[in-house]
């Protein structure tokens, strides 16, 4: 019993969490009005929702960390979304976030990182091993298979 009714916890967080505009307002739990008003407030605070090139994961990043992706990094079976404002945890696999990238210019260095290209301050190594530090001080790893590809791009 306890198994059904977190499942149906996880199913309402998951829809009310993408605002999915085609669900009844009182299973996401926002009024239709409500919606529209988030929808609004985001295009005045200068964050597009729409766009060829925007990147859909940017969609799931709640307002107050902005959009000015730094990095994400894997934790778990979740993303952990770096902004310049803060951070948040998305739930979804690296691989999907990563496909979800579009048009930022960006790279997965590591199997758990992918780093924006405008973030990087600094390279640090250590033997073989090399690390990107970014812009907020994080230290993000570099897989030695693509050291080369960051070599070609101009980060390292």
């Amino acid at each position: 019993m306890l198994l059904i009714g977190s499942g149906i916890t996880v199913v309402f967080f998951l829809l009310e969490r993408r605002g999915n505009a085609a669900a009844p307002a009182s299973i996401a739990g926002v009024p239709a009005s409500g919606q529209a008003e988030a929808q609004t407030h985001r295009a005045a605070a200068g964050t597009p929702r729409e766009g060829a090139d925007r990147a859909q994961f940017l969609d799931r990043l709640p307002a107050e960390i902005g959009t000015d992706l730094i990095a994400l990094e894997m934790e778990d079976h979740s993303v952990r979304a770096r902004t310049a404002l803060g951070g948040e945890l998305v739930l979804m696999r690296m691989r999907d976030a990563v496909a979800e990238m579009g048009g930022l210019n960006g790279m997965q260095v590591h199997r758990s990182w992918w780093v924006a290209g405008n973030a990087v301050a600094d390279v640090k190594r250590d033997g073989r091993n090399v690390r990107l530090i970014l812009d907020n001080g994080i230290e993000a790893p570099v897989s030695r298979a693509n050291v080369q590809l960051l070599k070609d791009a101009g980060w390292i």
